[in-house]
Formats: C-alpha cells, sequence, structure tokens
C-alpha cells in the first residue's frame, strides 16, 4: 500500500524505501542498548508514538516530509524488532515462569504473526477500496493508538548493565 500511495503522490519511491532501509541500518546498532537503558516499556511506548507519527506524515505528499517519516521507519523498525520481544522475555523471568514456556510462546507468536498478517491485509485493501491510498494509513493510526493504550499499564523493565558506571550506549 505504501508503494501505491507513494505512486499516486508522483514521487521517487525508491529514494523513499532506500531512506527508510538505510535509516534502519544506521540506527541497529544503537537501538538495542538503547532499549535496554531506557527501558523497554518505554521503548515500545515510543514505537508506538512514532508509528502514530509516520503514518500522520503520510498524509503529506511533501517528499522532504515523507523522507522524514521514512528515516523515523528506519528507527521504529528496528524498536519493533527489538523492544516488544526484550520486554516479554525479561517479564517471563521476573515472574518465574519455566523456560520451556518462552519457546511455546514464540512458536504461538510466530503463528499469530502471520495471521494478523494475512488479516491486516485484507482490512488495508478494504480501507483502501472504501478511503483511497491513505486509508490502510489511518487505520493503522487508529489500530496504534489502541496498541499504546495496551502497552501503557504494563510494567517497565531493563536490560542488565554489569558496570553501572558506564553511560554510553553500547554495555
Amino acid at each position: 500500500h505504501m508503494y501505491t500511495l507513494y505512486l499516486s503522490y508522483n514521487v521517487n519511491v525508491s529514494a523513499l524505501f532506500l531512506t527508510g532501509f538505510l535509516s534502519g541500518a544506521l540506527f541497529a546498532p544503537f537501538l538495542g542498548s538503547f532499549v535496554d537503558k531506557f527501558g523497554r516499556k518505554n521503548s515500545c511506548i515510543v514505537y508506538c508514538v512514532l508509528e502514530i507519527i509516520i503514518n500522520t506524515l503520510e498524509h503529506s505528499q511533501d517528499f522532504g516530509v515523507l523522507l522524514f517519516g521514512r528515516v523515523l521507519g528506519g528507527i521504529s523498525t528496528n524498536l519493533l524488532f527489538s523492544a516488544f520481544e526484550s520486554w516479554m522475555a525479561t517479564e517471563h523471568r521476573k515472574r518465574g515462569f519455566p523456560e520451556d514456556w518462552m519457546s511455546r510462546t514464540y512458536s504461538e507468536a510466530s503463528i499469530g504473526n502471520g495471521a494478523m498478517a494475512i488479516l491486516a491485509g485484507i482490512v488495508s485493501q478494504m480501507l483502501e477500496d472504501r478511503l483511497g491510498h491513505i486509508g490502510p494509513f489511518q487505520g493503522a493510526i487508529a489500530l496504534t493508538v489502541l496498541a499504546l493504550l495496551m502497552v501503557l499499564p504494563w510494567e517497565e523493565n531493563y536490560g542488565e548493565n554489569k558496570d553501572d558506571k558506564d553511560h554510553s550506549l553500547y554495555h
């Protein structure tokens, strides 16, 4: 849906996609440590806020605004693939659940992710059919607000830091 939206805006689609991928690559080395130090719940909240901003920026046809959104998208993608899983693994251990449950959780999450991707594709297409190319992004804003409301009551957890005097982004 992003590709067709950008085509409708008549902007350089490949530059936007490349910017998102490069942003993800540039920020990846720092974000894992950032998540550990800033807090996993806080990082999940930042992810949600970034996604709301990014999907709001998609309403603009200005190339600079879209480019900024793709930079934020690279950051948010890294947060998606680090903060939520780190939070869950730490909470699992903190609550004393058996370690063998972890593999089942990941297995069920993988199946659930696949099913949700299919459902998301169907709903996105329905939103695009009804609201135009921007429809899926409007739907994403609403669902991300819902996700944010679900994250807010979580307990915070942090990564272990073997040297409390280390204030760098790397452990």
